[in-house]
């Protein structure tokens, strides 16, 4: 049974009180008129809750004596007042009490208050216990923690967001020849020479909730001036709202496979070891003649029936990389450094994908040319997985929108096949009356009574709206039709040397009709041509995604630009010819690109939309596709706040040169 206290300085509404305490099988351990008697009441007979009036008689009101039976006894309080006005409701709210209930008032209103109060009393004592029992667990963790740290080969330490150590284990003093207690409260950046000091502080200052990891390495000065390596791996923790805790790092001394590295970079027997070990085909040229003067196994391998050395380059590379026009002249043109790839010929009579590149030796006087070919068939098969998945990526971004653009036509052709079938009904039904009309009469009815039959069927409203949903339905069948054809041909994966003819303006069309839910919302689009569409040779699945990937970013520009104000921006994208190049100039209303971003849109992972929205390999993969498999140029011009234009140039003349 529940103790109640009830401060009441009316006697009628006390004595009522007590009636629907007792009623309710609630014990009543006090009733008084002032305040100060209720707190007097409180230590002798600790209630379970206290009803308490506002305005009492005395020196000291409800929301005063509540406060102290709050704070001194943490006993909830229920107010039972006639009074209400902001002052009162602000000065009330201070007292935090558990309810707030105005006169008059029924019973069963008390009750349920009173019931609601002391659940929520319990709720927190509960709750209580639980947190009490939450800090003992994490005092044993840490405990737990810290003896396990102090056993641990590896440097542990965590410190606050200025470096100032916090904990350190005795690693971490052996290292710094020192004990805990000395390095606790010292500046750990301060051990790094100061010329290095504002690149650590950024490697961990630069952590936050989404990315709260980091590892990066640095020097440091220990107490005997010696200079050494560390290796650290930082976490960052943070409490429930955000706000950074305490740092944690583990560290290793690497000193000496930082001395260890440095010397094999100046061993040149380890250097041609490691060259040796590498599966690349290497050849050694003399710069002048163009004759080979070395080779490695990997390249005699590609050539056992030929003798390669003392032989030609340009003989060699006739017969390795046949009608691709690699000769030693457009090597030597594009010195210092040639970086092609290019289609290689087996032994067997295959073609695989390979990696040319050549370079000056720096031996001899620069007389000396080194060049290699690396089999990149793995890298051509991951980065066509890669531009799939990037594509499957953007249709699963498209496909609730594609949905809605299926089931809109759908529906209205399901409610057209829906009337033409009571429709049918309705001329069925007809012909039956005809046809018992005249197997009863064996004659002709007159042309009034016909004209009644047809007014039941509703024959002229048959004859008006019939075709109309018949029509209607084969157009919404083309539309469905449509939107399939269009992803049928955007996802399909293709394959790695499938280059063939496009036709530019079909293929915008089609990558415009499966992002339409995309855009339809915020802009209208408009394709024009110069004059017939362009045809190029190339890669259309990856051509399919730089378009996608400029109109969705358009989309989104206009998007940010027009808000929810329900007005449109407009997409347009002119194909035409220029200087050799189908150019394809996407142009936007959107908000532009801000000035101090511009030269770093193409770069990977750099997006400025929000987490979870852009992954920032949009652009990048665009600029891969264009520049890198088609030869082609990828340029921008935008103003802030009204608009930008994207520029895809790609070679009219484009050949298969490189296997890919």
């Amino acid at each position: 049974m529940s103790k109640v206290l009830i401060v009441e300085d009316s006697r009628t509404i006390s004595g009522l009180i007590q009636k629907f305490l007792l009623r309710n099988s609630y014990e009543v351990t006090d009733c008084v008129a002032f305040a100060e008697k209720a707190i007097e009441s409180i230590p002798e007979k600790f209630p379970d809750l206290v009803l308490m009036d506002i305005n009492l008689s005395g020196e000291m009101d409800g929301i005063r004596a509540a406060s102290i039976i709050r704070n001194n006894w943490d006993i909830p309080v229920l107010f039972l007042t006639s009074e209400y006005s902001e002052d009162i409701m602000r000065r009330a709210a201070r007292a935090r009490p558990y309810g707030y209930l105005r006169k008059p008032f029924e019973e069963y209103h008390l009750i349920a208050q009173m019931d609601l109060a002391l659940r929520l009393k319990k709720i927190e004592v509960k709750t209580l216990k639980q947190r009490k029992r939450a800090v003992n667990r994490l005092r044993q963790s840490e405990e737990k923690f810290r003896k396990l740290s102090e056993d641990m080969p590896s440097m542990i330490c965590t410190f606050t967001s200025d470096s100032t150590l916090t904990y350190v284990n005795k690693a971490y003093a052996d290292f710094f020849n020192s004990t805990p207690e000395a390095l606790l409260g010292a500046r750990w950046l301060d051990f790094v020479p100061e010329t290095e000091r504002e690149a650590a502080r950024k490697n961990f200052q630069q952590l936050s909730v989404e990315h709260p990891f980091n590892s990066y390495e640095h020097r440091v000065t220990n107490e005997s001036g010696d200079l050494k390596w560390m290796a650290w791996t930082d976490r960052a923790l943070f409490d429930d709202q955000g706000h950074l805790n305490y740092y944690l790092a583990i560290g290793l001394d690497i000193t000496k496979q930082k001395q260890t590295t440095l010397s094999l970079a100046e061993n040149e027997r380890a250097l041609s070891q490691v060259l040796k070990a590498l599966k690349v085909g290497m050849m050694v040229l003399d710069r002048d003649s163009g004759v080979i003067t070395r080779a490695n196994a990997e390249a005699l391998a590609c050539c056992p029936n030929q003798k390669i050395i003392g032989a030609a380059i340009d003989d060699v590379m006739s017969a390795l990389f046949p009608d691709q026009n690699v000769s030693f002249a457009s090597i030597v043109q594009k010195m210092p450094y040639f970086n092609e790839e290019r289609s290689l010929k087996t032994i067997r009579g295959t073609k695989i994908p390979v990696l040319c590149s050549a370079f000056s030796s720096g031996l001899n006087s620069e007389k000396t040319i080194i060049l290699t070919f690396h089999d990149i068939s793995e890298h051509k098969e991951l980065e066509m997985q890669l531009t799939h998945a990037q594509k499957m990526k953007a249709v699963g971004s498209l496909a609730a929108g594609i949905a809605h653009e299926i089931n809109t036509p759908a529906q209205y052709v399901g409610d057209n096949i829906r009337f033409l079938k009571d429709a049918f009904h309705d001329l069925l039904n007809l012909v039956d009356k005809c046809r018992a009309r005249y197997d009863e009469q064996s004659t002709f009815f007159s042309k009034h009574e016909f004209e009644q039959m047809l007014e039941q069927a509703d024959y002229s409203f048959l004859q008006s709206e019939v075709p109309s949903s018949i029509d209607q339905s084969l157009q919404g069948i083309d539309h469905i039709s449509n939107i399939v054809r269009a992803m049928k041909r955007f996802s399909h994966p293709g394959e790695r040397n499938d280059m063939t003819s496009i036709d530019l303006k079909d293929a915008i069309e089609n990558t415009l009709a499966i992002s339409r839910n995309e855009w339809k919302y915020v802009a209208e689009t408009k394709i024009t041509c110069q004059s017939a569409s362009p045809i190029v040779h190339g890669y259309p699945n990856d051509l399919n995604q730089v378009f996608l990937n400029l109109i969705v970013n358009a989309a989104y520009s206009i998007k940010k630009k027009v808000g929810s104000t329900g007005k449109k921006g407009l997409i347009h994208i002119h194909v035409s010819i220029s200087e050799g190049h189908a150019r394809i100039d996407f142009t936007d209303t959107g908000t532009g690109i801000p000035h101090e971003i511009q030269d770093r849109i193409f770069e990977q992972f750099f997006t400025t939309k929000p987490v979870g929205m852009g992954t920032g390999q949009g652009l990048a993969l665009a600029y891969s596709i264009v520049v890198d498999k088609h030869q082609g140029k990828i340029s921008f011009q935008s103003t802030p706040q009204k608009g930008t234009t994207f520029t895809v140039l790609l070679p009219t003349n484009h050949k298969e040169e490189k296997g890919q």
